[in-house]
């Protein structure tokens, strides 16, 4: 019996490094597969975003030239007489006004924004100089007018604003 017990016990620990070698395989596949899971979902997650990205830039161009169609009815409203001189003026003014909210609202809700000029210092990331003008009531670097908006799409400036900025000499 102890021949057979030395070959059952050789043959026991054959099997024991088996298994132990088995574990250790199923523990590397284990961590492989856990890796992979993982960098499939972070791949998932930046094409999502990727995704949204085009999503949200997808109609730029189209609101750039829409962009036009706002400083057309700004140059407009700007050069019409005020209210008060008829009231068939009146209605025409608030019609005009009316379609143009209407135009900006459109916009709005596609991810347009507005860039902020009243009482802001001139910020290359967001405005364009076209001149300066000396002005002592306001600090250098002013933006004391302005000649065409500026609008940023989904934090993306995609016109800046041309303005005209304070010199204090």
């Amino acid at each position: 019996m102890k021949k057979e017990e030395k070959d059952s016990n050789k043959k026991i620990k054959e099997l024991q490094k088996e298994l132990i070698k088995a574990l250790q395989e199923r523990e590397e596949y284990l961590k492989g597969w856990k890796r992979e899971r993982a960098q499939f979902a972070n791949y998932k997650k930046d094409e999502d975003k990727r995704v949204q990205t085009v999503i949200n830039f997808a109609n730029e161009n189209l609101l750039k030239e829409f962009i036009l169609v706002l400083d057309s009815f700004d140059l407009a409203l700007q050069s019409l007489p005020k209210k008060g001189d008829s009231k068939e003026q009146d209605k025409y003014l608030e019609g005009i006004y009316l379609i143009r909210s209407q135009a900006l609202n459109i916009l709005k809700n596609a991810g347009l924004e507005e860039i902020k000029t009243d009482g802001e210092i001139f910020n290359p990331a967001y405005h364009e100089i076209v001149g300066e003008e000396k002005n002592k009531n306001v600090p250098t670097q002013s933006i004391i007018k302005v000649l065409n908006k500026g609008y940023i799409l989904h934090n993306k400036v995609i016109r800046p604003a041309r303005v005209i900025v304070a010199k204090n000499e």
